[in-house]
């Protein structure tokens, strides 16, 4: 029975610690990847005078 029990709060850790790194990860998306992607775009694209 103790081996199931703490089954459980192993899940529960796992899930708070996906939770934590998720947020980390849509701000790495959102101010870094993104401007770093717009960037090399506008880098190669060619400018039309």
């Amino acid at each position: 029975m103790k081996h199931k029990k703490n089954r459980g709060i192993e899940r529960l850790k796992s899930r708070y610690g996906w939770y934590f790194i998720s947020t980390w990860l849509v701000g790495v998306v959102l101010f870094f990847a993104v401007p770093v992607l717009q960037s090399l775009r506008f880098c190669l694209c060619a400018i039309k005078k």
